[in-house]
């Protein structure tokens, strides 16, 4: 810091004519360079603070999230505890994400993509909670799977076009009772994504793995 004092005395003690000239200068360029550093720090402070508000605001926005996704798993156990209990659905919660299992045998009859309605009812009921879901970024998508029998003749020429179909039917359901076209999501897998191995080692099916493979999920999530 300037010393006001030592200043002063410097220009009381003038050497020589002009000299006054080149010590009011250096006491000019000190006082700048003075400010500077106070407006530095000043400004640094500020940015420090915004990188600790946006931080806590995002934080918060998480937890938010988190709480919202626990509450949405207890409430979907809750209403489909029947179902849990008969072994024809599972639910799961992990990395903040629910996913709910339904055995396709609870929802369409071999090789038809068209909905009992026992499943129609099940999915209403999914579909009538998720809806208070308010938060924009959650997402729902709805995944068809198949056991690794081919198709023979029928509406569908392979696993792929039942199993596509089978959840577009199942995000039809969804869309009927309001939930935003923006936040779904159907896909087809067939029989690319076995839960257990269909075959035994020489190539014989296991019809209880076939069962298993043949399925419904539903992934909910915050993106």
């Amino acid at each position: 810091m300037i010393q006001y004092q030592e200043v002063l005395e410097t220009l009381k003690n003038v050497p020589s004519k002009g000299s006054w000239q080149s010590s009011f200068l250096d006491i000019i360029l000190l006082l700048m360079s003075f400010f500077i550093i106070i407006v530095g720090i000043s400004k640094f402070d500020s940015f420090d603070s915004s990188i600790g508000s946006d931080k806590q605001i995002t934080d918060n926005s998480v937890a938010i999230q988190e709480r919202s996704i626990n509450n949405l798993y207890l409430e979907l156990s809750l209403l489909l505890e029947a179902e849990i209990g008969q072994g024809d659905l599972n639910i799961e919660l992990e990395n903040n994400e629910i996913e709910i299992t339904l055995s396709n045998e609870l929802l369409y009859n071999v090789g038809s993509a068209e909905l009992y309605p026992s499943g129609m009812d099940i999915l209403n009921r999914i579909a009538s909670r998720i809806l208070l879901v308010e938060e924009e970024e959650f997402f729902v998508d709805v995944e068809g799977h198949t056991d690794n029998r081919p198709i023979n003749g029928g509406k569908y020429e392979s696993n792929w076009d039942l199993s596509t179909a089978r959840s577009s039917n199942v995000v039809k359901v969804l869309l009927n009772k309001g939930f935003s076209p923006r936040r779904i999501r159907a896909s087809g897998y067939a029989d690319a994504q076995p839960l257990v191995p269909n075959l035994d080692q020489f190539g014989n099916p296991i019809k209880e793995n076939q069962a298993k493979n043949r399925r419904f999920e539903l992934r909910m999530y915050m993106n």
